[in-house]
């Protein structure tokens, strides 16, 4: 096995007690290895959003940390023109004064550049639509057409590139045609790409942005040839030579009307449930990280089920879905042991104000520590280099050390406005470049599943006599599996 390791410039010191830290930890693995799992979880809230299916538009409004969802039609012939959203607890119904006309068949994105969620086509009472809406949490506004402009559909797909800031949409049918088109909204227009090779003619397939990889996924749908459901799995930079299609080595069956959703925290897109031909409905889970599907065996899933609607909801790192079992419920999907970095405590100031230790959302799944991979912390404000030095302290405990309660006063050991909230197992010199540092370890193997570290930094100023010093906040990290 694998011990966790840590970038640094060790003392013959550090080596030793680094040493000590492996010996320690492996005696605190002898109970054995957890399989790391994801789950599915039907929730309770007080109140779910009317049944519907038919694929509603369903997003996360990263800004106001909330799910949207709009549209979408009941199990029988009307559709819904609804706006709900959900706050990691409840639903709650959006009353605003306009709304876009009710439709099943459309799509959704969240525009985090302009902090809107924008709506585009679907279909009502026969109608094939081709109108763009914007939500802002408060108003929905139509915006006008202009110049070229995508023809009327319905069961295409959207994704926001968050590298190019573009609301991508692709595919979709008018009732005669599958279309495979690749247009751009940039807020005011709408742009028809000129790509040297398209994906193949789809409606009711998946799309979405894989952030960790910049790169746009399809997967799946359906097409009027021979067969008409797909297996597919497309991706796209963004680049004028277009799609590429991917030839993994395992895949999911051939399906339609899936829900399709992209974790950022662990890298992974999730498709869930669809039509598999026939009467045929599914429930199954499975997971592209890039090169290979893998399915996942969840103990408890969604009944099968098509046309449903979810989204992520990045605030609490978790999959949101509804009326995914042929009822008006509510679904969450995570891991059982998810990886987080907790930011805790207060630190004191130096040269360049008070130091901090904390992960980058921006850098999931980088910046958080899973099994399977390396994870790296930062360390700001620190100040020029030189002659400001950090190092880290890092341990097993947050609430005493060599017999003393935790956290500490400082000034006990001369250093005044200081706390020390971790035990100084390990000490690790880290690298001053430009007031920034950073700090990776990796945990291979399910048996660190679960595992806490503590991490506090400090950053001597080598300019005074005697140095002074700074310390950071501290850090949990909790080693999760995906």
């Amino acid at each position: 096995m694998k011990p966790v390791q840590a970038r640094s410039c060790p003392s013959a010191r550090t080596l030793t007690v680094r040493s000590h830290l492996w010996i320690s930890l492996a005696a605190l693995l002898t109970h054995g290895a957890v399989v790391a799992q994801v789950s599915w979880q039907l929730l309770t809230p007080p109140a779910n959003p009317p049944l519907r299916s038919g694929h509603a538009g369903m997003a996360f409004d990263s800004v106001r940390g909330v799910v949207v969802l709009f549209g979408g039609s009941n199990i029988g012939t009307a559709n819904h023109d609804d706006t709900w959203e959900w706050n990691g607890v409840s639903w709650t119904e959006a009353l605003p004064a306009q709304r876009p006309q009710s439709r099943r068949g459309t799509a959704m994105q969240y525009d985090s550049r302009r902090s809107r969620m924008v709506l585009f086509g679907g279909i009502d009472n026969n109608t094939y639509l081709n109108d763009t809406w914007e939500w802002d949490g408060l108003a929905w506004t139509q915006r006008p057409q202009s110049g070229s402009w995508p023809s009327s559909r319905d069961y295409h797909a959207m994704a926001f590139d968050q590298s190019r800031g573009a609301m991508v949409c692709y595919g979709g049918w008018n009732g005669t045609t599958v279309f495979n088109e690749t247009w751009e909204w940039d807020g005011t227009a709408w742009t028809l790409r000129s790509l040297t090779t398209n994906a193949t003619r789809l409606q009711n397939h998946g799309m979405v942005f894989d952030s960790n990889r910049s790169v746009l996924v399809i997967y799946g749908g359906w097409n009027t040839g021979n067969p008409g459901y797909r297996d597919d799995t497309w991706e796209w930079d963004g680049g004028p030579q277009g799609w590429v299609l991917r030839n993994p080595a395992s895949r999911p069956p051939a399906r339609r009307g899936h829900v399709m959703v992209y974790d950022a925290a662990r890298a992974r897109t999730v498709v869930n449930g669809g039509h598999l031909g026939g009467q045929i409905l599914n429930g199954d889970t499975w997971e592209w990280d890039g090169t290979n599907w893998t399915q996942r065996l969840p103990v408890l899933s969604p009944a099968p089920h098509v046309v449903a609607s979810a989204a992520y909801d990045s605030t609490r790192r978790e999959i949101i879905g509804t009326s995914m079992g042929g009822t008006n419920d509510t679904w969450r999907y995570v891991p059982t042991v998810p990886a987080d970095v907790r930011a805790l405590g207060q630190g004191c100031p130096g040269a360049a104000g008070v130091p901090s230790l904390a992960s980058n959302p921006a850098d999931w799944p980088r910046s958080l520590p899973w099994y399977d991979s390396s994870c790296a912390v930062e360390m700001t404000n620190l100040g020029s280099n030189p002659p400001n030095v950090p190092f880290l302290a890092v341990g097993f405990s947050s609430t005493s050390w060599a017999g003393m309660p935790l956290p500490l006063n400082l000034a006990v050991l001369g250093i005044p406005n200081c706390t020390l909230y971790v035990e100084p197992v390990l000490t690790i010199s880290l690298a001053n470049n430009g007031g920034r540092a950073e700090w990776s370890l990796a945990a291979a193997g399910p048996a660190f599943l679960g595992f806490r570290l503590f991490a506090q930094g400090f950053v001597l100023d080598t300019s005074v006599v005697p140095p002074r010093v700074a310390a950071s906040n501290y850090c949990e990290l909790v080693i999760g599996g995906r």
